[in-house]
């Protein structure tokens, strides 16, 4: 059984660019800290500073 109107299927409006769902976003912090955090400790503990 499908949901249609009277001139065919209905549209379902479409999500703003910007609406991006909160656990994806909390996903790429995550991913993109573990590498930043590693390079941080990697330089501090093997003397690269600057």
């Amino acid at each position: 059984m499908s949901v249609a109107g009277a001139n065919g299927p209905v549209a379902r409006p479409s999500k703003p660019p910007y609406a991006v769902p909160l656990a994806t976003t909390l996903q790429w912090l995550v991913v993109l800290a573990g590498p930043i955090t590693f390079h941080i400790v990697y330089v501090t503990r093997n003397g690269l500073k600057v």
